[in-house]
């Protein structure tokens, strides 16, 4: 990427009042892409996930946000048989953080099928705390809501020995599928240029999950791309009811609205 006539890796830090970019913020990416960043106010945490690399660093990488630069913290997860993410090709595409634990979903050696969903204590930098059974899906986007984390991913699961299509429900505190929760995303829809994954978007609040992609259905009524469903039983919001004909790839809640 080249911004203001500079070839930037990765990460970039801009002005809000003019957009000129600040060098200062550099996060050291060599090769790849990020796919995810979350910043936490409380700590001054920031956390960049997807498939980079940077002196020793892959995949995630945990920054703290100075007044004027990025110091690199000490926080880099570890699992399976070697470092995380051994190289570039290590994707870690979705990323969520609560307190001092931090979620996300990886898959051992570098595979992108088979993975699993960790959780890991952002203050002690390799203290594992626990990691779902492998999906033999690609999990795309998570997202956290009381005790849950929902985790959006491509296709029909087994997740714990359960069925789920395309989305499921864990317990926040620990790697247990939540049984009473049960969302289908049914169909997809394959757009020129655009992959055919059916889920791209996740966004969790108290009461509801609202879901984003290619999608034609949930829980076999018809919504297409952009649809919200019950956040303790995934039964379909039917209130909720967007008329969107193209693909959704991303959404933001914020107060009463929901940015697509």
């Amino acid at each position: 990427t080249v911004i203001a006539g500079s070839s930037v890796r990765g990460f970039a830090a801009l002005s809000v009042s003019d957009g000129t970019r600040d060098t200062n913020f550099n996060a050291g990416l060599t090769s790849g892409q990020v796919y995810n960043m979350l910043y936490d106010s409380s700590d001054s945490s920031l956390i960049l996930a997807g498939g980079f690399a940077r002196a020793s660093r892959n995949g995630i990488a945990a920054f703290t946000v100075g007044a004027s630069s990025l110091t690199l913290a000490t926080f880099y997860p570890t699992y399976g048989s070697s470092a995380q993410a051994s190289s570039a090709n290590g994707i870690i595409p979705s990323l969520a953080k609560s307190g001092n634990t931090v979620y996300f979903a990886a898959g051992y050696n570098d595979v992108r099928v088979g993975q699993r969903i960790m959780a890991f204590d952002y203050t002690a930098a390799n203290t594992k705390l626990w990691e779902s059974q492998p999906f033999d899906v690609y999990i795309r986007t998570l997202s956290l809501s009381g005790a849950k984390i929902f985790a959006g991913f491509n296709g029909l699961a087994g997740v714990n020995g359960t069925s789920r299509l395309r989305l499921a429900a864990f317990t926040k505190s620990s790697a247990t599928l939540n049984a009473s929760f049960m969302a289908d995303i049914g169909g997809w829809i394959q757009e020129e240029n655009v992959p055919a994954v059916a889920f791209r978007g996740l966004e969790a609040s108290a009461t509801r999950v609202y879901v984003a992609g290619s999608f034609t259905t949930v829980n076999g009524a018809s919504r297409a791309n952009l649809a919200a469903v019950s956040a303790s039983s995934g039964a379909l919001d039917s209130t909720f009811s967007p008329t969107v004909s193209g693909n959704v790839g991303c959404l933001e809640l914020v107060g009463g609205a929901l940015y697509i």
